[in-house]
């Protein structure tokens, strides 16, 4: 399967998002406060998104169906 990448504007950093490609995600959390998730990869590097953690997982549900198809 080639790379899925989904991109996350609602970041701390850089202001233009950030691109995570699924494959290396590692696992995700929830933050523990005004919600958002941490998304951390296998080379524990991670990523603050500051969107819904419902609305992360629907990016990345979508993304990859959307490869499979």
């Amino acid at each position: 399967m080639k790379p899925v990448f989904v991109v996350f504007t609602r970041v701390a950093a850089p202001r233009l998002g950030v691109a995570v490609n699924v494959a290396q995600i590692q696992y995700i959390e929830p933050m523990q406060s005004g919600g958002g998730a941490q998304i951390y990869f296998a080379d524990s590097a991670q990523v603050n998104v500051y969107d819904p953690l419902d609305e992360v997982l629907r990016k990345i549900r979508q993304a990859v169906s959307e490869a499979e198809s």
